[in-house]
């Protein structure tokens, strides 16, 4: 096997591990006084999620951060959205490995439109992402 197909085996395998979370997570209740969080994964790609003002969105993405490469929001993204925060999860069992990106959004006031993440390397704005991942959100008035 090649390292190029390693790679991708090693993406399919931590992405479908990732949405197998979050489905069983998704079924768990917030507790009470918390705000309610959705949970969403490379498989909900080019999909709509609806969310109530004050609720959190997290994406979480698989991501090779040693190789320079992150998520970052792209540009004409939602702006009712704000990004709280940015971390990573580290699964990675050799160095280079595959590592989560969990980006946690809160959902500020009503309205709708796309959610764009763009997998890149910040410091090299001249070349185009290497992957982007687009959501469909709709923020409804509590």
């Amino acid at each position: 096997m090649t390292r190029k197909n390693l790679n991708r085996a090693a993406f399919v395998a931590t992405t479908f591990a990732l949405s197998l979370a979050a489905g069983l997570a998704a079924g768990a209740a917030a507790p009470a006084g918390s705000p309610a969080v959705l949970s969403v994964t490379a498989v909900d790609a080019d999909k709509a999620v609806s969310l109530h003002e004050g609720t959190q969105l997290q994406v979480r993405l698989a991501a090779q951060l040693g190789t320079g490469y992150s998520w970052h929001v792209g540009n004409g993204s939602i702006g009712n959205l704000k990004l709280e925060t940015s971390t990573v999860e580290s699964h990675a069992t050799q160095p280079g490995g595959t590592d989560v990106q969990v980006l946690t959004f809160s959902a500020q006031r009503a309205g709708s439109g796309m959610l764009t993440l763009d997998y890149s390397q910040a410091w090299n704005g001249k070349q185009p992402p290497a992957r982007t991942f687009s959501l469909s959100v709709t923020v409804t008035a509590r």
